[in-house]
């Protein structure tokens, strides 16, 4: 994944990070490397006595969870504005930085389909050229946290319905981020990327 740092002489650091390289007795969790007037570095992961990471760059001790990140605000208005710059990146450091409950997504959806065979009821997904707009409801989905589907990995996202009822009657979703970022970006009248409820009604009460 790479990632933004601000460094103190206001200079910019673009840096790669990779974590298959750990060995906790030697103090090692992966490597950075970033590219500087045309030539490649590589500088060590650590550990500091409170057990944040870092690495140290032109005198500087850079800690890892100081990447730069949209609020979760600035990424949803990003998004509404039809921000041409915002990229899978940009959305995984979001949910890294901030938490996967700082973001919802409101997913055009259709409701499982309840199929017996054999005396076993199951719920499906289906989908066909006779589908009508009614059809579909507007689900708020959540992002949550599972293997080879978190932020910092840059590859795949899982969200699921919002709520115990929702989780019961529509399907859950899983994206490659690009995709994703793609849907909410130019199909936003199917996918919108939105803060949680709880951040809306914040929001509202904040501006009466």
């Amino acid at each position: 994944m790479n990632y933004n740092f601000k460094m103190k002489n206001g200079k910019m650091l673009k840096a790669y990070y990779n974590d298959f390289f750990e060995e906790e007795k030697s103090n090692v969790h992966g490597v950075v490397s970033f590219w500087v007037k045309e030539k490649e570095f590589e500088r060590t992961v650590r550990k500091d006595e409170t057990g944040r990471k870092f690495f140290t760059w032109d005198r500087e001790k850079i800690y890892m969870d100081n990447f730069l990140a949209y609020s979760p605000e600035e990424l949803v208005n990003a998004f509404n504005k039809g921000e041409e710059s915002v990229y899978g990146d940009d959305l995984c450091h979001t949910l890294e930085k901030h938490g996967m409950d700082s973001l919802h997504l409101l997913i055009k959806a259709k409701k499982l389909d309840i199929i017996s065979v054999g005396g076993i009821t199951i719920k499906v997904q289906t989908c066909s050229s006779v589908d009508k707009e009614e059809d579909y409801d507007w689900v708020e989905y959540e992002f949550v946290e599972e293997y080879l589907r978190m932020p910092q990995d840059g590859y795949k996202l899982k969200v699921v319905p919002f709520g115990e009822k929702e989780r019961e009657a529509y399907p859950k979703e899983d994206f490659y981020v690009c995709d994703l970022v793609g849907l909410i970006s130019c199909r936003q009248d199917l996918y919108r990327l939105i803060l949680p409820k709880e951040a809306r009604q914040s929001e509202t009460t904040a501006k009466r």
